[in-house]
Parts: C-alpha cells; structure tokens; sequence
C-alpha cells in the first residue's frame, strides 16, 4: 500500500532558448515507497532538446538544425523520527545530471553531482519547513557548499 509507481511526459513544440527555438521533452519515471520509515523515493529523467532554425515551424523537421539527450535522477531516503519527534523526518539525497554538452539551450556542467543531507519539519498537516544542506560537484569547476530552506503548503 505504500509504493508508488509513475511516469510522466511533458512537451512544448515552441519554447524559446535565448534566440533559439527549441522543441523540448522531458520523459521520467519515479519510485516511492513511503511508509515513513523508512521513506524511498527515487527519478529518473531525459530531456531531449531539438534545436530549430529561427522562424522553422516546430511540428516538423524541416529547419531542425540538431538534437540531444541530457539526463538525470536522484535516490532519497528518508526516516520519520519515532514517538515525541514525530514531526521530524531527515534525509539523505544523492543526485546525478549528465548534459549533453553539444546543446546550445544548455548552460550547466557536463556532468555534476549533488549529495543532500536536510530535514523536514511537519508544522502541520498542511504545512511543513525544510532544512538542507548540500556538497556540489560539478566535473569541470570546484566543488561548492549550498545550503536551502524552504516553507512549503499542501492540501
């Protein structure tokens, strides 16, 4: 009753890059198990670009000046704290893009890494805060620290 199985696709013909037009999709499949403790949850995405001459028309291949796959995904694990800090759930995210570097709608790393550690804490039902922490590791640049809060909402 706690896993979770889905898939989703998303497609704009006519998505501007700059002065480029581009036809982008974006196909994924996720997992979640979550019954808390623990909490699984992991995706995995490609998104392909076809770039188009200026003033093409995006529903053929007539001016498509080039195309690529970029991809990426991430495995978390999770664990709700037990009775008397209920409300608390850390985590431990571990992330992976690889672009396609040949694209030119593309400005990020070839490929880059991201380990997170955070927490959630459940105000509410409905509302909840966000705490992470985060080690960046781009395979061209040096490695960075990030660090994210967030308030979020849910009914």
């Amino acid at each position: 009753p706690h896993l979770r199985l889905g898939a989703v696709t998303y497609h704009d013909p006519n998505r501007m890059r700059g002065d480029m037009m581009v036809r982008e999709t974006l196909t994924g499949v996720h997992l979640a198990y979550t019954s808390e403790q623990p909490e699984l949850l992991a995706e995995c995405v490609r998104v392909a670009h076809a770039v188009l001459e200026p003033g093409a028309d995006s529903a053929s291949d007539a001016g498509l000046l080039s195309e690529h796959a970029s991809y990426g995904g991430y495995v978390q694990v999770g664990w709700r704290l037990p009775v008397g800090a209920q409300r608390l759930k850390p985590y431990l995210r571990t992330e992976r893009m690889l672009v396609d570097a040949t694209d030119p709608s593309l400005t990020s790393s070839v490929r880059q890494d991201l380990q997170t550690l955070g927490v959630r804490y459940d105000l509410s039902d409905t509302f909840a805060l966000k705490v992470e922490g985060a080690y960046r590791s781009p395979a061209e640049s040096e490695a960075t620290f990030e660090g994210l809060s967030q308030v979020s909402a849910s009914w």
